[in-house]
């Protein structure tokens, strides 16, 4: 097949010299052929490129199967877990602890749910700040876990991992967070203090 190639290619350069008449039409027959060149070099790669691609896939289907069949029941325990608690009484808790943190979306990120329009929210430099509070707390840092990432998964973040499952997990973890912060902003606004959070 190589030879059948590279004879191909002979005649397209014997042709398209023996009809050249022009300086242009030169130049375009030379694009034209490193064009060809180009294409008769990158053949020889095709053949080995599909089945590495091929195997690639299969492999990271298989990984991401395998983590989704660790990670889903550890989720679906948690979906419950959640749901069960009283985020509103959660804040009294929190609040009554000495904490002074709202739950971000992710960890030190400066995104928290039922904030958006408040100060807080998008607050620059005020994650790392909210998330140093949060750790100083037990009870916060329960929550912060409970509704987290599992370690399994952050150990293989690069393995694709998003299943209905976990989105059902992070809906909950979405919804409680939500009226946890919305409780906690009414406590810091009517404390006597009115201390930053």
């Amino acid at each position: 097949m190589t030879k059948r190639i590279a004879s191909s290619v002979g005649l397209l350069m014997v042709f398209m010299s023996s009809c050249t008449t022009s300086k242009q039409e030169a130049k375009d027959d030379l694009a034209g052929l490193s064009t060809v060149s180009a294409l008769v070099v990158a053949l020889p790669l095709i053949p080995v490129a599909l089945p590495f691609a091929a195997v690639r896939e299969a492999h990271d289907a298989k990984a991401q199967k395998r983590l989704q069949a660790v990670l889903d029941p550890v989720y679906e325990k948690r979906i419950p877990l959640i749901q069960e608690r009283d985020p509103i009484a959660d804040a009294g808790r929190a609040w009554s602890s000495g904490a002074r943190a709202f739950l971000p979306s992710i960890p030190r990120g400066n995104i928290f749910p039922g904030l958006e329009d408040t100060e807080f929210n998008l607050k620059k430099n005020y994650g790392a700040e909210n998330y140093a509070r949060l750790q100083q707390n037990e009870f916060m840092r329960y929550l912060e876990t409970l509704m987290g990432d599992d370690p399994v998964q952050v150990q293989h973040s690069n393995t694709l991992y998003f299943s209905a499952t976990y989105k059902r997990f992070l809906d909950a973890g979405w919804t409680y967070r939500k009226a946890f912060n919305k409780a906690m902003y009414r406590y810091q606004m009517s404390s006597p203090e009115k201390q930053a959070v």
